[in-house]
């Protein structure tokens, strides 16, 4: 009986000294990757292109300082290690994204683009089939409803929303890369590719906002429209001589005028139905 006691209480020690070794990884990780990110001469490129990568940091280190502080004890010990794991690598594969732009590297930044968004990905389902979500999620989600284990809104706010906000920025910067990546290799961007992103940052945001009802995901899209349709009104005016490039920059405006109308049509649409819907089952 004492030696079960013993060896019950060395597991839970290895385990507690895991994971705080995870937790300074994660602040290892991420002190590395702010550096790399806003000092010179990597802020002169990559911070004056992507400012909302600011509101990524500044969530993301809003999630580490809780977990170092007063770590979630309610998310099951295996997901939160698989969490703190994710988070090292998407740090770790930032940094070496960052080094590769500045060392005009494109082919190896969009490389690292594509793995961190993967990471970014699998970290988004695992919060989101964890963390419940505000009640008005639900009632526009098709997703049904399950045992939450997090159901805080601490958890939500601390761990939710910053693994939302980093994977809806990284979908719209991996395609982005991916645009480069071609044009570096000599893949002419024809319409159809511009219309390709498009569609895939717009179904991206849509199955979001159908499956989890998740409109932090969404604003993070609609910001992306509201951008690229300011950013192209501006490029519009530089190359108005040359009526190639005119002509594909209004696309790029029309698309993005496009995409951001029918992603506030389909939100506006899923919260009138489901109101409706409560408002006649209530009567």
């Amino acid at each position: 009986m004492r030696q079960s006691i013993r060896v019950l209480t060395n597991s839970r020690g290895l385990r507690l000294k895991r994971m705080v070794l995870m937790r300074f990884g994660m602040l290892a990780s991420f002190l590395l990757s702010l550096w790399r990110q806003f000092t010179p001469p990597h802020s002169d490129g990559t911070t004056k292109r992507l400012q909302f990568d600011n509101v990524i940091y500044l969530s993301q280190f809003i999630f580490i300082m809780r977990e170092c502080i007063r770590p979630c004890i309610d998310l099951p010990s295996p997901q939160l290690t698989m969490l703190y794991a994710f988070t090292i690598a998407s740090f770790v594969l930032n940094t070496i994204y960052v080094e590769a732009c500045t060392g005009s590297s494109l082919i190896l930044a969009s490389v690292a683009m594509d793995l961190l968004w993967l990471v970014g990905f699998a970290t988004y389902v695992l919060v989101i089939e964890n963390v419940e979500p505000p009640h008005i999620f639900a009632t526009i989600s098709i997703h049904k409803d399950c045992a939450y284990p997090c159901r805080s809104t601490a958890d939500y706010l601390c761990i939710r929303v910053p693994f939302t906000l980093s994977a809806s920025w990284l979908g719209a910067k991996t395609i982005a890369s991916l645009s480069i990546a071609l044009t570096i290799i000599g893949v002419s961007l024809d319409m159809y590719i511009y219309i390709s992103c498009f569609s895939a940052l717009l179904m991206a945001n849509i199955i979001a906002l159908l499956w989890q009802g998740d409109l932090v995901f969404a604003s993070v899209g609609a910001w992306t429209f509201v951008w690229l349709e300011i950013k192209s009104a501006q490029e519009k005016i530089l190359v108005v001589e040359n009526s190639d490039e005119f002509a594909a920059i209004c696309a790029i405006q029309a698309m993005a005028t496009l995409g951001l109308s029918v992603l506030v049509s389909v939100t506006t649409v899923l919260l009138v139905v489901r109101y409706c819907v409560k408002f006649v089952a209530s009567i």
